[in-house]
């Protein structure tokens, strides 16, 4: 009983290992090299052995993970939504302490990068759509690159208050517009202009992919289509050989039968010609044993004639 316990929680570790959901993969050094964990989907409020000791992240497909400067989702948090070869870029290079790994949700892609020095250059940030009331880095954004079709508004202080404007396109230098290391929120949000646009184009990707969805199911419908015709003729050869074959055994069962039935017959025949010598053999030699009985009896009746013709003699 207890082996069978030990085997089915084995069977169980096994499974679970087999099917576990990971998500990233985190590593010692930077450009996805040294030591490296595994993180399931999940949340994971202490990195034990990997705590402040993390410099590049690879993040699994159809995933994503947010991650904190402390433990228990504290602090400074970033959401990465793919892959990053080296986290001083953002500041944080061995400043990781917990994490949570997510279902990728396409809200979270970069749309916005906001660097430390002019012309799109020095350590950078990026962020989703979405409100961000606290920023990093804090009043030392220098440029600012926008993925086409959104908009941002900077704030001059946290929580968006204070001074602001919107921009639809790319700085290479916020002191152009009195703006330099003077951003501490942000908002981003679909530019309205493109709104209509991009829905048109999501919708045509979403399409786009279900064609591509159905076009690989079809291919797959017809993979095993062929693969069960094929299986089908398979079935069928073997059967007609399996007949043929049976035929052919059925045929010389037939022969051997037919052959063992004459052959039976022709020793039937032999036996019944020794039995019928044999009997006549037999009637012979019982004449012979009369015949011989017979002269016997002659013999001791001529005898005593010959005894009597002496005797009175």
């Amino acid at each position: 009983m207890k082996k069978l316990i030990k085997f089915s929680l084995f069977t169980i570790t096994m499974f679970s290992f087999l099917f576990a959901q990971i998500g990233v993969k985190l590593y010692r050094d930077s450009k996805f090299t040294g030591g490296f964990s595994n993180f399931e989907v999940g949340s994971h409020s202490n990195l034990s052995q990997d705590n402040d000791k993390v410099s590049s992240i690879k993040v699994e497909k159809g995933y994503q993970v947010i991650i904190y400067s402390d433990g228990n989702f504290k602090g400074r948090s970033q959401i990465i939504t793919f892959d990053q070869e080296n986290l001083d870029t953002f500041d944080f290079n061995d400043k990781i302490s917990s994490i949570k790994v997510q279902t990728h949700d396409i809200k979270n892609d970069p749309i916005v990068y906001v660097y430390y020095d002019g012309n799109y250059k020095g350590r950078y940030n990026f962020f989703g759509l979405g409100d961000f009331g606290s920023i990093w880095p804090n009043d030392r954004i220098s440029s600012i690159k926008v993925k086409f079709g959104y908009q941002f508004t900077a704030f001059e202080h946290g929580n968006f208050e204070g001074k602001s404007i919107t921009f639809t396109n790319d700085l290479s230098d916020l002191a152009d517009f009195n703006w330099g290391d003077n951003i501490s929120s942000l908002k981003i949000v679909m530019d309205p202009r493109y709104k209509a646009l991009n829905e048109a184009l999501t919708a045509k990707q979403t399409a786009e992919t279900n064609a591509a969805e159905a076009l690989a199911a079809k291919q797959t419908a017809e993979t095993n289509a062929a693969e069960a015709l094929a299986a089908k003729q398979t079935a069928e050869t073997n059967a007609a050989k399996a007949v043929a074959d049976g035929r052919v055994a059925v045929a010389e069962a037939e022969k051997k039968i037919a052959k063992a039935v004459a052959d039976g017959r022709v020793a039937v025949a032999e036996a019944e010609k020794k039995i019928a010598k044999a009997v006549a053999e037999r009637k012979a030699a019982e004449a012979a044993v009369v015949d011989a009985e017979k002269k016997i009896d002659k013999a001791i009746s001529d005898k005593r004639k010959a005894e009597a013709n002496c005797n009175s003699n």
